[in-house]
Protein backbone atom coordinates (compact mmCIF):
# COMPACT_ATOMS: atom_id res chain seq x y z
CA UNK A 1 0.00 0.00 0.00
CA UNK A 2 2.91 2.35 0.64
CA UNK A 3 3.39 4.92 -2.11
CA UNK A 4 6.39 7.13 -2.75
CA UNK A 5 9.75 7.41 -4.44
CA UNK A 6 10.37 7.69 -8.16
CA UNK A 7 7.05 9.29 -9.03
CA UNK A 8 8.29 12.54 -7.47
CA UNK A 9 10.54 13.00 -10.49
CA UNK A 10 7.34 13.79 -12.42
CA UNK A 11 6.96 17.05 -10.47
CA UNK A 12 8.99 20.21 -10.95
CA UNK A 13 11.31 21.37 -8.18
CA UNK A 14 8.95 24.29 -7.55
CA UNK A 15 5.97 22.00 -6.96
CA UNK A 16 7.98 19.52 -4.91
CA UNK A 17 9.36 22.34 -2.78
CA UNK A 18 5.90 23.75 -2.15
CA UNK A 19 4.57 20.33 -1.11
CA UNK A 20 7.58 19.73 1.12
CA UNK A 21 6.97 23.04 2.92
CA UNK A 22 3.29 22.18 3.27
CA UNK A 23 4.03 18.66 4.51
CA UNK A 24 6.44 20.07 7.09
CA UNK A 25 3.70 22.44 8.27
CA UNK A 26 0.85 19.96 8.68
CA UNK A 27 2.37 16.49 8.73
CA UNK A 28 5.80 16.64 10.39
CA UNK A 29 7.53 15.90 7.07
CA UNK A 30 11.28 16.67 7.35
CA UNK A 31 12.36 19.68 5.32
CA UNK A 32 14.25 18.53 2.23
CA UNK A 33 17.21 20.87 2.65
CA UNK A 34 19.01 19.48 -0.41
CA UNK A 35 16.03 20.42 -2.58
CA UNK A 36 15.14 23.68 -0.85
CA UNK A 37 18.68 25.04 -0.54
CA UNK A 38 19.23 24.50 -4.28
CA UNK A 39 16.35 26.79 -5.31
CA UNK A 40 17.19 30.08 -6.98
CA UNK A 41 15.64 33.39 -5.98
CA UNK A 42 13.37 33.21 -9.03
CA UNK A 43 12.24 29.70 -8.06
CA UNK A 44 11.50 30.89 -4.52
CA UNK A 45 9.26 33.59 -5.98
CA UNK A 46 7.40 30.84 -7.87
CA UNK A 47 7.05 28.68 -4.74
CA UNK A 48 5.60 31.60 -2.77
CA UNK A 49 3.25 32.49 -5.63
CA UNK A 50 2.01 28.88 -5.64
CA UNK A 51 1.26 29.18 -1.92
CA UNK A 52 -0.61 32.44 -2.51
CA UNK A 53 -2.72 30.94 -5.29
CA UNK A 54 -3.66 28.03 -3.01
CA UNK A 55 -4.46 30.18 0.04
CA UNK A 56 -1.59 28.72 2.09
CA UNK A 57 0.66 31.67 2.94
CA UNK A 58 0.05 31.40 6.68
CA UNK A 59 0.43 27.63 6.55
CA UNK A 60 3.96 27.66 5.12
CA UNK A 61 5.41 30.70 6.94
CA UNK A 62 7.10 28.76 9.76
CA UNK A 63 8.58 26.28 7.26
CA UNK A 64 10.00 29.15 5.21
CA UNK A 65 11.51 30.78 8.30
CA UNK A 66 13.24 27.50 9.17
CA UNK A 67 14.67 27.21 5.66
CA UNK A 68 16.09 30.71 5.81
CA UNK A 69 17.53 30.13 9.28
CA UNK A 70 19.13 26.81 8.28
CA UNK A 71 20.63 28.24 5.08
CA UNK A 72 22.29 31.20 6.76
CA UNK A 73 24.10 34.01 4.92
CA UNK A 74 23.22 34.59 1.26
CA UNK A 75 19.96 32.63 1.26
CA UNK A 76 18.08 33.06 -2.07
CA UNK A 77 14.89 33.09 0.01
CA UNK A 78 15.31 36.74 0.88
CA UNK A 79 14.22 38.63 3.97
CA UNK A 80 11.87 40.63 1.75
CA UNK A 81 10.13 37.46 0.57
CA UNK A 82 9.72 36.24 4.13
CA UNK A 83 8.29 39.63 5.13
CA UNK A 84 5.83 39.45 2.23
CA UNK A 85 4.62 36.02 3.38
CA UNK A 86 4.47 37.24 6.99
CA UNK A 87 2.29 40.20 6.06
CA UNK A 88 -0.06 37.95 4.10
CA UNK A 89 -0.18 35.46 6.96
CA UNK A 90 -1.11 38.21 9.41
CA UNK A 91 -3.97 39.29 7.17
CA UNK A 92 -5.19 35.67 7.04
CA UNK A 93 -5.11 35.39 10.83
CA UNK A 94 -6.96 38.68 11.38
CA UNK A 95 -9.56 37.74 8.75
CA UNK A 96 -10.05 34.30 10.33
CA UNK A 97 -10.78 35.77 13.76
CA UNK A 98 -13.20 38.28 12.27
CA UNK A 99 -15.03 35.52 10.41
CA UNK A 100 -15.13 33.28 13.49
CA UNK A 101 -16.65 36.17 15.44
CA UNK A 102 -19.28 36.72 12.75
CA UNK A 103 -19.97 32.97 12.67
CA UNK A 104 -20.42 32.90 16.45
CA UNK A 105 -22.79 35.84 16.77
CA UNK A 106 -24.92 35.00 13.73
CA UNK A 107 -25.25 31.28 14.46
CA UNK A 108 -26.07 32.02 18.11
CA UNK A 109 -28.76 34.51 17.08
CA UNK A 110 -30.29 31.96 14.73
CA UNK A 111 -30.26 29.14 17.28
CA UNK A 112 -31.61 31.44 20.01
CA UNK A 113 -34.51 32.19 17.65
CA UNK A 114 -35.29 28.47 17.37
CA UNK A 115 -33.67 28.10 13.93
CA UNK A 116 -31.20 25.23 13.75
CA UNK A 117 -28.01 26.80 12.38
CA UNK A 118 -25.25 24.30 11.64
CA UNK A 119 -21.76 25.69 11.09
CA UNK A 120 -20.08 23.97 8.14
CA UNK A 121 -16.48 24.54 7.07
CA UNK A 122 -14.74 27.35 8.98
CA UNK A 123 -14.31 26.43 12.68
CA UNK A 124 -15.60 22.90 12.13
CA UNK A 125 -12.50 22.17 9.98
CA UNK A 126 -9.99 24.57 11.56
CA UNK A 127 -10.34 22.58 14.80
CA UNK A 128 -8.17 19.83 13.27
CA UNK A 129 -5.13 22.12 12.96
CA UNK A 130 -2.55 22.72 15.68
CA UNK A 131 -2.80 26.43 14.85
CA UNK A 132 -6.38 26.94 13.58
CA UNK A 133 -5.62 30.48 12.37
CA UNK A 134 -3.24 29.11 9.72
CA UNK A 135 -6.19 27.66 7.82
CA UNK A 136 -7.55 30.42 5.62
CA UNK A 137 -11.33 30.95 5.75
CA UNK A 138 -13.26 32.92 3.16
CA UNK A 139 -16.77 33.42 4.50
CA UNK A 140 -19.39 32.31 7.02
CA UNK A 141 -21.14 29.08 6.02
CA UNK A 142 -24.29 28.05 7.88
CA UNK A 143 -26.54 25.14 6.95
CA UNK A 144 -30.22 25.44 7.79
CA UNK A 145 -31.35 21.79 7.85
CA UNK A 146 -35.01 22.82 8.14
CA UNK A 147 -34.88 24.80 4.86
CA UNK A 148 -35.05 23.17 1.43
CA UNK A 149 -33.49 25.03 -1.49
CA UNK A 150 -34.42 22.84 -4.42
CA UNK A 151 -35.00 25.64 -6.91
CA UNK A 152 -33.14 28.71 -8.05
CA UNK A 153 -31.80 31.16 -5.47
CA UNK A 154 -35.00 33.12 -4.88
CA UNK A 155 -36.72 33.71 -1.57
CA UNK A 156 -40.20 32.80 -2.80
CA UNK A 157 -40.20 29.06 -2.16
CA UNK A 158 -37.82 28.64 0.75
CA UNK A 159 -40.42 28.94 3.48
CA UNK A 160 -40.93 30.68 6.79
CA UNK A 161 -37.77 29.37 8.51
CA UNK A 162 -35.56 30.80 5.78
CA UNK A 163 -37.42 34.12 5.86
CA UNK A 164 -36.81 34.45 9.59
CA UNK A 165 -33.15 33.49 9.16
CA UNK A 166 -32.72 36.03 6.37
CA UNK A 167 -34.14 38.80 8.54
CA UNK A 168 -31.74 37.90 11.36
CA UNK A 169 -28.74 38.00 9.01
CA UNK A 170 -29.93 41.31 7.58
CA UNK A 171 -30.20 42.60 11.14
CA UNK A 172 -26.40 42.34 11.35
CA UNK A 173 -26.05 44.71 8.40
CA UNK A 174 -25.86 42.17 5.59
CA UNK A 175 -27.75 42.50 2.32
CA UNK A 176 -28.63 39.73 -0.10
CA UNK A 177 -26.32 39.69 -3.11
CA UNK A 178 -28.00 40.68 -6.36
CA UNK A 179 -26.31 37.85 -8.26
CA UNK A 180 -26.56 34.40 -6.70
CA UNK A 181 -23.94 32.10 -8.20
CA UNK A 182 -25.11 28.85 -6.57
CA UNK A 183 -28.37 26.99 -6.24
CA UNK A 184 -27.86 25.42 -2.81
CA UNK A 185 -27.32 28.56 -0.75
CA UNK A 186 -28.16 32.25 -0.62
CA UNK A 187 -25.27 34.69 -0.24
CA UNK A 188 -25.27 37.92 1.78
CA UNK A 189 -22.51 40.50 2.17
CA UNK A 190 -21.62 43.75 3.89
CA UNK A 191 -18.78 46.21 3.58
CA UNK A 192 -16.62 46.94 6.63
CA UNK A 193 -13.43 48.95 7.16
CA UNK A 194 -10.16 47.46 8.33
CA UNK A 195 -9.30 49.31 11.59
CA UNK A 196 -5.56 49.26 10.80
CA UNK A 197 -5.35 49.93 7.07
CA UNK A 198 -8.63 51.90 6.91
CA UNK A 199 -9.36 50.03 3.67
CA UNK A 200 -12.82 48.54 2.99
CA UNK A 201 -13.32 44.81 2.62
CA UNK A 202 -16.31 42.53 2.23
CA UNK A 203 -17.70 40.02 4.72
CA UNK A 204 -19.86 37.26 3.29
CA UNK A 205 -22.45 34.94 4.81
CA UNK A 206 -23.96 31.97 3.01
CA UNK A 207 -27.18 30.37 4.26
CA UNK A 208 -27.26 26.83 2.90
CA UNK A 209 -30.51 24.99 2.26
CA UNK A 210 -28.60 22.01 0.89
CA UNK A 211 -25.11 20.79 1.67
CA UNK A 212 -24.08 20.68 -2.00
CA UNK A 213 -25.35 21.61 -5.41
CA UNK A 214 -27.10 18.86 -7.33
CA UNK A 215 -24.85 16.52 -9.29
CA UNK A 216 -25.70 15.25 -12.78
CA UNK A 217 -26.33 11.77 -11.33
CA UNK A 218 -29.92 11.71 -10.01
CA UNK A 219 -29.38 8.55 -7.96
CA UNK A 220 -26.50 10.31 -6.21
CA UNK A 221 -28.73 13.31 -5.52
CA UNK A 222 -31.32 11.06 -3.89
CA UNK A 223 -28.64 9.49 -1.71
CA UNK A 224 -27.41 12.94 -0.70
CA UNK A 225 -30.89 13.97 0.40
CA UNK A 226 -30.98 10.81 2.52
CA UNK A 227 -27.57 11.72 3.98
CA UNK A 228 -28.77 15.24 4.81
CA UNK A 229 -31.76 13.87 6.68
CA UNK A 230 -29.55 11.49 8.66
CA UNK A 231 -26.99 14.22 9.35
CA UNK A 232 -29.66 16.60 10.62
CA UNK A 233 -30.63 13.98 13.19
CA UNK A 234 -27.14 13.53 14.64
CA UNK A 235 -25.81 17.05 15.12
CA UNK A 236 -23.30 17.82 17.84
CA UNK A 237 -21.92 20.84 19.66
CA UNK A 238 -18.35 22.03 19.11
CA UNK A 239 -16.56 24.12 21.72
CA UNK A 240 -13.98 26.00 19.69
CA UNK A 241 -10.63 27.09 21.16
CA UNK A 242 -11.98 30.66 21.29
CA UNK A 243 -14.61 29.48 23.79
CA UNK A 244 -17.44 29.86 21.27
CA UNK A 245 -19.91 27.01 20.92
CA UNK A 246 -21.16 25.94 17.49
CA UNK A 247 -23.76 23.44 16.32
CA UNK A 248 -21.95 21.21 13.80
CA UNK A 249 -22.23 17.95 11.92
CA UNK A 250 -21.13 14.80 13.73
CA UNK A 251 -17.51 13.77 13.28
CA UNK A 252 -18.23 11.20 10.56
CA UNK A 253 -20.85 13.28 8.78
CA UNK A 254 -18.58 16.32 8.90
CA UNK A 255 -15.77 14.32 7.31
CA UNK A 256 -18.09 13.06 4.59
CA UNK A 257 -19.33 16.59 3.97
CA UNK A 258 -15.67 17.60 3.58
CA UNK A 259 -15.44 15.03 0.77
CA UNK A 260 -18.70 16.18 -0.82
CA UNK A 261 -17.54 19.79 -0.82
CA UNK A 262 -14.26 18.72 -2.41
CA UNK A 263 -16.11 16.63 -4.98
CA UNK A 264 -18.49 19.49 -5.83
CA UNK A 265 -15.53 21.78 -6.56
CA UNK A 266 -13.79 18.99 -8.48
CA UNK A 267 -16.82 18.55 -10.72
CA UNK A 268 -17.06 22.28 -11.42
CA UNK A 269 -13.83 24.31 -11.44
CA UNK A 270 -11.50 22.23 -9.28
CA UNK A 271 -9.93 22.58 -5.83
CA UNK A 272 -6.52 23.35 -4.36
CA UNK A 273 -4.17 21.79 -1.83
CA UNK A 274 -5.99 23.39 1.10
CA UNK A 275 -8.74 20.81 0.68
CA UNK A 276 -6.21 17.95 0.78
CA UNK A 277 -4.63 19.48 3.89
CA UNK A 278 -8.04 19.51 5.58
CA UNK A 279 -8.53 15.83 4.76
CA UNK A 280 -5.07 14.93 6.04
CA UNK A 281 -5.59 16.82 9.29
CA UNK A 282 -8.91 15.04 9.87
CA UNK A 283 -7.30 11.63 9.37
CA UNK A 284 -4.38 12.57 11.63
CA UNK A 285 -6.88 13.36 14.41
CA UNK A 286 -7.32 9.57 14.86
CA UNK A 287 -11.10 9.20 14.49
CA UNK A 288 -12.46 6.27 16.46
CA UNK A 289 -13.70 3.02 14.91
CA UNK A 290 -17.37 4.07 14.96
CA UNK A 291 -16.50 7.19 12.93
CA UNK A 292 -14.42 5.15 10.49
CA UNK A 293 -17.20 2.59 10.06
CA UNK A 294 -19.80 5.30 9.36
CA UNK A 295 -17.44 7.08 6.97
CA UNK A 296 -16.59 3.89 5.07
CA UNK A 297 -20.29 3.11 4.72
CA UNK A 298 -21.08 6.60 3.34
CA UNK A 299 -18.17 6.44 0.90
CA UNK A 300 -19.22 3.02 -0.40
CA UNK A 301 -22.92 3.87 -0.54
CA UNK A 302 -22.27 6.98 -2.61
CA UNK A 303 -19.77 5.48 -5.04
CA UNK A 304 -16.78 7.72 -4.29
CA UNK A 305 -14.26 5.18 -2.94
CA UNK A 306 -11.73 5.61 -5.76
CA UNK A 307 -11.88 9.40 -5.51
CA UNK A 308 -11.32 9.19 -1.76
CA UNK A 309 -8.46 6.72 -2.15
CA UNK A 310 -6.81 9.04 -4.68
CA UNK A 311 -6.78 12.10 -2.44
CA UNK A 312 -5.79 9.98 0.57
CA UNK A 313 -2.76 8.56 -1.23
CA UNK A 314 -1.70 12.09 -2.18
CA UNK A 315 -1.82 12.92 1.52
CA UNK A 316 0.42 9.94 2.26
CA UNK A 317 2.77 10.73 -0.58
CA UNK A 318 3.31 14.42 0.01
CA UNK A 319 1.80 15.69 3.26
CA UNK A 320 2.94 13.34 6.00
CA UNK A 321 -0.20 11.24 6.39
CA UNK A 322 0.87 7.96 7.95
CA UNK A 323 0.03 4.68 6.21
CA UNK A 324 -1.55 3.29 9.38
CA UNK A 325 -4.03 6.19 9.49
CA UNK A 326 -4.87 5.93 5.80
CA UNK A 327 -5.09 2.15 5.48
CA UNK A 328 -8.85 1.86 6.09
CA UNK A 329 -9.51 3.93 2.94
CA UNK A 330 -6.99 2.34 0.58
CA UNK A 331 -7.61 -0.82 -1.44
CA UNK A 332 -5.14 -0.43 -4.33
CA UNK A 333 -7.79 0.81 -6.77
CA UNK A 334 -5.71 3.73 -8.06
CA UNK A 335 -2.92 3.67 -10.64
CA UNK A 336 -0.02 6.06 -11.07
CA UNK A 337 -1.58 7.76 -14.10
CA UNK A 338 -4.63 8.71 -12.04
CA UNK A 339 -2.51 9.95 -9.14
CA UNK A 340 -0.34 12.06 -11.43
CA UNK A 341 -3.37 13.44 -13.25
CA UNK A 342 -5.02 14.39 -9.95
CA UNK A 343 -1.83 16.05 -8.74
CA UNK A 344 -1.69 18.17 -11.91
CA UNK A 345 -5.40 18.91 -11.60
CA UNK A 346 -4.98 20.25 -8.06
CA UNK A 347 -1.98 22.41 -8.91
CA UNK A 348 -3.67 23.83 -11.98
CA UNK A 349 -6.88 24.63 -10.10
CA UNK A 350 -5.61 27.02 -7.47
CA UNK A 351 -7.56 27.46 -4.25
CA UNK A 352 -11.07 27.18 -5.71
CA UNK A 353 -10.45 26.44 -9.37
CA UNK A 354 -10.13 30.07 -10.41
CA UNK A 355 -6.48 29.85 -11.46
CA UNK A 356 -7.52 29.30 -15.08
CA UNK A 357 -10.36 31.24 -16.66
CA UNK A 358 -10.83 28.34 -19.10
CA UNK A 359 -12.30 26.07 -16.43
CA UNK A 360 -15.91 24.93 -16.44
CA UNK A 361 -17.86 21.96 -15.15
CA UNK A 362 -16.16 18.59 -15.59
CA UNK A 363 -18.12 16.37 -18.00
CA UNK A 364 -18.15 12.65 -17.38
CA UNK A 365 -17.09 12.02 -20.96
CA UNK A 366 -15.10 14.12 -23.45
CA UNK A 367 -17.31 12.92 -26.31
CA UNK A 368 -19.96 15.20 -27.89
CA UNK A 369 -22.63 13.13 -26.12
CA UNK A 370 -20.87 13.55 -22.78
CA UNK A 371 -20.55 17.30 -23.27
CA UNK A 372 -24.22 17.57 -24.24
CA UNK A 373 -25.30 15.59 -21.16
CA UNK A 374 -23.39 18.00 -18.94
CA UNK A 375 -24.85 20.95 -20.86
CA UNK A 376 -28.35 19.51 -20.37
CA UNK A 377 -27.64 19.08 -16.65
CA UNK A 378 -26.58 22.71 -16.43
CA UNK A 379 -29.76 23.78 -18.23
CA UNK A 380 -31.88 21.92 -15.67
CA UNK A 381 -29.69 23.25 -12.88
CA UNK A 382 -30.18 26.87 -14.02
CA UNK A 383 -33.91 26.52 -14.78
CA UNK A 384 -35.26 23.99 -12.26
CA UNK A 385 -38.92 24.99 -12.60
CA UNK A 386 -39.17 25.57 -16.36
CA UNK A 387 -37.13 22.45 -17.20
CA UNK A 388 -39.86 20.26 -15.76
CA UNK A 389 -41.76 20.93 -19.00
CA UNK A 390 -40.08 18.96 -21.79
CA UNK A 391 -41.67 21.13 -24.45
CA UNK A 392 -39.56 24.06 -23.21
CA UNK A 393 -36.22 22.24 -23.43
CA UNK A 394 -35.20 23.52 -26.91
CA UNK A 395 -35.81 27.11 -25.80
CA UNK A 396 -33.95 26.58 -22.51
CA UNK A 397 -31.01 25.01 -24.37
CA UNK A 398 -30.73 28.13 -26.50
CA UNK A 399 -30.97 30.44 -23.47
CA UNK A 400 -28.35 28.42 -21.58
CA UNK A 401 -25.98 28.43 -24.57
CA UNK A 402 -26.36 32.18 -25.14
CA UNK A 403 -25.70 32.95 -21.46
CA UNK A 404 -22.73 30.55 -21.44
CA UNK A 405 -21.11 32.20 -24.47
CA UNK A 406 -21.85 35.72 -23.20
CA UNK A 407 -20.43 35.02 -19.73
CA UNK A 408 -17.28 33.50 -21.20
CA UNK A 409 -16.69 36.57 -23.35
CA UNK A 410 -17.78 39.39 -21.04
CA UNK A 411 -17.17 38.10 -17.52
CA UNK A 412 -14.26 35.73 -17.99
CA UNK A 413 -12.61 37.14 -21.13
CA UNK A 414 -12.12 33.72 -22.71
CA UNK A 415 -13.25 31.97 -25.88
CA UNK A 416 -15.94 29.34 -25.46
CA UNK A 417 -13.89 26.95 -27.60
CA UNK A 418 -11.00 27.17 -25.12
CA UNK A 419 -13.37 26.41 -22.23
CA UNK A 420 -14.71 23.31 -23.98
CA UNK A 421 -11.18 22.18 -24.88
CA UNK A 422 -10.15 22.48 -21.22
CA UNK A 423 -13.21 20.49 -20.12
CA UNK A 424 -12.31 17.69 -22.54
CA UNK A 425 -8.75 17.58 -21.23
CA UNK A 426 -9.90 17.46 -17.60
CA UNK A 427 -12.38 14.67 -18.29
CA UNK A 428 -9.75 12.29 -19.65
CA UNK A 429 -8.95 10.78 -16.26
CA UNK A 430 -12.45 11.08 -14.81
CA UNK A 431 -13.54 7.60 -15.88
CA UNK A 432 -10.75 6.08 -13.78
CA UNK A 433 -12.32 7.57 -10.65
CA UNK A 434 -15.60 5.67 -11.23
CA UNK A 435 -17.62 8.43 -9.58
CA UNK A 436 -21.07 7.34 -8.36
CA UNK A 437 -20.58 3.91 -10.01
CA UNK A 438 -18.89 1.73 -7.36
Amino acid sequence: MKRGGGEEAMLSNIRLSYLNLLGAAIGDVPLNTKLLHALTEQEWHAVIETARLHGQMAMIYDSLARVREDYGEGCPLTEGMLKYVSNSACRYVIADHRLWYETAVISKALNDAGIRAVVIKGPSIAKYYDTPECRKSGDVDIWLPDVDMTGNATDDSFGEVYTRARHIVEGFGYTKDEIQGNMHHVAFSREVTDPDTKKPFTLEVELHGRLTEAFEDEAMNRRLLKFQKEAAGSLTELTFFTGDKFLTLSEADGAFYMLLHMLMHFKTRGFGWKFICDWVRFLKSDPDEAVKERLRALIAENGVATFVETITILGVRYLGLENRRAAFLIDDRVGEDTLNAMTDEIFESGEFGYLSVNRMVLPKSASPVGLFKEFHHQMKHNHPEASRHIILWPYLWIVTLVVFIRNNRKLRGVKTGDVIKNAKERSRFLSALKLFEE
